[in-house]
């Protein structure tokens, strides 16, 4: 009885009653401890499971470093505070502060902290279940190699986008010490951090192979229905072709990337995930259900798209005025850049609002404002300007806010407005949709000098979507078009005048057009590689000042705006 009364004095008091002086193991129920949280094979599986949504958690989910991925890479513009946006659409860039409570100090380390949390959850699981007796009731080997295939899955991706992000980060394992923090695990750069990750990402295909019978529940992936193990097996693929392409930080890094391994791995995706026409409305890749009632969401979607939408979210004129005709771009560029004026882009590309015969006029905004549907009733209807396509990508917005005159514009993306108008609750999400892997396949045949493959695939969307001419299958013929050709491209020394794209700029505008804010850092990563970025632009992030602070350093490094870690002039002239 005495000691049961001590069992109970210790669980109702907190220190328990040291009176009691006979020998008892009491255990802390709320001390953290693996062992009791993955006692059943179920919760081991849970744990995996949940590890993908972590990792999208901190990237695509959250407000932290996207938004600064996409004003540094000009896939979006905004002069807001809020985010870093301000800071980083600067031109030239500043550096990335890494001071102690810099101004972006929780957007900077979020997506460090919650990729290594995902990939550290997916390890712990994959220990267990690699721990010898470990069955699922009843015994499936089948279900067990799914278990290993999808946290080695999740590990590999965690640990290349902290590659693809970061100077340098912390290579998980399911071996590592419980207690990482009594001896902190050694950093290594992004270059061993990818090749690690794309180790793991093949050992996730070698166990994927094995789950004969097994799918991949839709809850897991934010899908619709169950993932088929080929399915799976081509997402992987499509993941390492991303990540192979992504990790290089200039120019001069894309003659060591392995470009026939990417091309393979993007055309194994787009076996699976490509649809049957290409450039259909059905041809959409890998589509998440996002639904924040369960957990899934885009967390940048709902702010930009508020009722002054445009001070959050408008397309960088730098880059869509290469849709512009030659007569409009040129003048905008040959103007003094303090006094550029936005203007209406009359382009032939589909995928851009059309004011019809009112374009250029006095009246092309509104009839391109009717076009969009961001203006309806009967104010549209003297107008009389063409309806929105299926893949009108961008609309003519109602309202302005005055920024850089080198970035505003008069247009915003629409392609994700009824996720956002829903309040991000549900709605599908390509996050690796097929024209990313077919343009991804295009820039690998470029870089292997195969230019009639590559011509194939960047022609898929730019013809079928764009309704443009067909891109020449060589690297210097230029696109056709005329005046009116797209892209036009800023000419050297001066930039301010333009010329008709290639074949590779072609490929770059696909890429952007049927890829914006569908992707982490979508446009900042290509253009990195591409050499497109405006100078000072910081090639990675640093290790952010918190991790460092606990590894017990005295000074923090910052990237960009000069130096080794700064990329030069970009080939546009910024």
């Amino acid at each position: 009885m005495r000691k049961f009364m001590c069992v109970l004095a210790s669980l109702a008091l907190a220190g328990g009653l040291t009176a009691c002086t006979d020998e008892l193991t009491v255990v802390n129920e709320n001390q953290a401890d693996a062992e009791r949280a993955l006692a059943r094979p179920a919760d081991v599986e849970n744990l995996i499971a949940n590890s993908f949504n972590t990792q999208h958690a901190t990237t695509i989910g959250a407000s932290t470093l996207n938004p600064q991925l996409f004003v540094f890479g000009m896939e979006n513009y905004s002069n807001l505070a809020n985010f870093g946006s301000a800071t980083r659409a600067q031109i030239p860039r500043p550096p990335v502060n890494n001071s102690i409570n810099n101004a972006t100090a929780g957007e900077n380390a979020g997506p460090y902290a919650g990729l290594h949390r995902a990939a550290r959850a997916a390890a712990m699981g994959l220990n267990r279940v690699k721990t010898p007796g470990f069955i699922f009731f009843p015994p499936n080997a089948a279900q067990n190699a799914r278990a290993r295939a999808f946290a080695n899955f999740v590990m590999g991706i965690s640990l290349g986008q902290l590659a693809m992000a970061y100077d340098s980060s912390i290579i998980i394992n399911e071996a590592d010490p419980p207690n990482v923090l009594a001896a902190p695990l050694p950093l290594v750069d992004y270059v061993a951090q990818m090749q690690y990750a794309l180790d793991r990402l093949d050992t996730a295909l070698v166990d994927a192979a094995l789950m004969t019978g097994q799918t991949i529940p839709a809850t897991w992936l934010a899908q619709g229905a169950a993932v088929t193990q080929a399915q799976f097996i081509g997402l992987v693929r499509g993941w390492k072709a991303r990540l192979r392409a992504a990790v290089a930080r200039t120019p001069a890094d894309v003659a060591g990337i392995n470009w026939t391994a990417v091309r393979d791995d993007a055309l194994a995706f787009l076996a699976v995930w490509g649809g049957a026409v290409p450039g259909s409305a059905t041809d959409l890749g890998f589509v998440q259900n996002l639904s924040t009632t369960v957990g899934w969401g885009f967390g940048w979607l709902p702010t930009v798209y508020q009722s002054n939408s445009q001070n959050w979210h408008q397309a960088w004129g730098y880059m869509v005025y290469m849709a512009a005709g030659q007569a409009d771009y040129d003048a905008w560029l040959g103007t003094a850049p303090a006094l550029r004026q936005a203007f209406p882009i009359v382009t032939p590309d589909r995928r851009w609002p059309n004011g019809g015969a009112f374009c250029p006029g006095a009246n092309c905004r509104l009839a391109q404002q009717c076009a969009s549907g961001s203006v309806t009733g009967a104010t549209c209807t003297p107008v009389g300007s063409p309806t929105s396509g299926p893949f009108q990508y961008w609309e003519n917005r109602t309202s302005d806010w005055f920024g850089d005159p080198s970035a505003n514009t008069q247009y915003r993306g629409q392609r994700f407005r009824a996720l956002a108008l829903a309040n991000n609750t549900v709605g599908p999400y390509p996050s690796m949709n097929a024209a990313e892997m077919r343009l991804t396949a295009a820039e690998a045949y470029y870089r292997l000098a195969d230019y009639v493959n590559a011509a194939l695939y960047v022609n898929h969307t730019r013809v079928a979507r764009g309704v443009l001419p067909a891109a020449p299958p060589d690297a210097t013929t230029l696109v056709g078009g005329g005046a009116a050709c797209v892209p036009r491209i800023p000419v050297g020394p001066t930039f301010t005048s333009s010329a008709c794209g290639n074949l590779l700029e072609a490929l770059k505008w696909e890429k952007r057009m049927e890829t914006a804010y569908s992707r982490w850092g979508g446009w900042y990563f290509d253009g990195r590689r591409w050499g497109d970025l405006p100078e000072g632009t910081a090639i990675h992030w640093p290790v952010p000042y918190q991790e460092l602070l606990t590894r017990q350093y005295t000074s923090f490094h910052q990237t960009g705006g000069s130096g080794p870690t700064a990329l030069p002039r970009g080939n546009y002239g910024l």
